[in-house]
């Protein structure tokens, strides 16, 4: 119906996707002859800013490979490990975002405080305005909200 060409795929437990970086990622997926771009391959972000990416005829090429249980939960887990079929680039946060110990992704309770703490100083301070630049210099200078769930520990691809 739509005949969209690029899927841009966020989790439901990360609710503060930056739209300025989502916007970011598709011009670089676009213009340098990618299959599939990421900002988590390699922790660099705060864990929750997570993207990925791709092309749909990446995802129609990789639906024709053998898959396990795993990669058909985890869709992209197939393009993402052959880099010979597929162009990757995974997007590193630039030296001032670079924060991989923070969290602000949604699997437990102590990350529900955090969200709820940065999502109401978010709105307090800039309405809807706000992004990865916002959220991480309110990490900063809050290390008491950063350690509410610092010591949970995450689980990747298993």
């Amino acid at each position: 119906k739509y005949n969209a060409e690029i899927i841009v795929e966020i989790t439901g437990d990360c609710p503060f996707v930056d739209p300025k970086l989502v916007d970011y990622m598709v011009d670089l997926l676009q213009n340098n002859d990618l299959a599939y771009i990421a900002n988590n391959f390699y922790t660099s972000f705060a864990d929750g800013f997570d993207i990925q990416v791709y092309y749909l005829d990446a995802l129609e090429k990789m639906a024709g490979m053998d898959l396990s249980d795993l990669e058909k939960e985890h869709v992209t887990m197939k393009i993402r490990q052959n880099p010979i079929v597929f162009k990757t680039f995974n997007l590193l946060a630039p030296l001032e975002l670079r924060r991989p110990g923070y969290s602000i992704t949604l699997d437990t309770p102590e990350d529900y405080e955090v969200i709820q703490r940065v999502y109401e100083a978010m709105v307090r301070k800039f309405g809807s305005d706000y992004g990865v630049f916002e959220i991480t210099n309110f990490l900063d200078n809050n290390p008491e909200i950063v350690a509410i769930n610092s010591d949970v520990h995450r689980k990747g691809y298993t």
